[in-house]
């Protein structure tokens, strides 16, 4: 394939697909709609938002409503990390490290107080017996 028939097929290749089609009738072809975020915005020219016709996967919300003592958390964390026997793969362990890590960033801060989630106060509290 040469370079005449690429520049051929390029020229002329929408053809194929939009062929006969009333629309394109006189031989011009389509207009390609491509949005560019890389591109400034005409004056007056609206603003595309694609997310609103996408499936994006929910991404969990988390509130961060209770504060709890930095020397608490630490407490607890511990308690719970030197009773636990086993991790329940790498999403269990990285709880855990995430926690063990704001627990280190508030006692360098100098913060007497943190914010954590329920799903957080849920894994430091401590289990009731049966």
């Amino acid at each position: 394939m040469g370079m005449e028939s690429y520049e051929e097929r390029r020229e002329t290749g929408w053809k194929t697909f939009y062929g006969g089609d009333p629309t394109f009738e006189h031989g011009e072809s389509p207009a390609a709609k491509v949005i560019s975020y890389f591109c400034k915005r005409k004056t007056n020219e609206p603003e595309v938002n694609l997310t609103n016709n996408l499936l994006l996967p929910e991404e969990p919300c988390y509130d961060y409503e209770y504060q709890v003592e930095v020397v608490w958390m630490e407490f607890h964390l511990k308690r719970v990390l030197r009773g636990k026997k086993k991790f329940y793969g790498n999403a269990d362990l990285y709880k855990y490290v995430v926690l063990q890590d704001y627990v280190t960033q508030c006692k360098l801060g100098g913060y007497k107080k943190a914010l954590i989630s329920w799903q957080e106060l849920a894994l430091l509290k401590p289990r009731a017996k049966k």
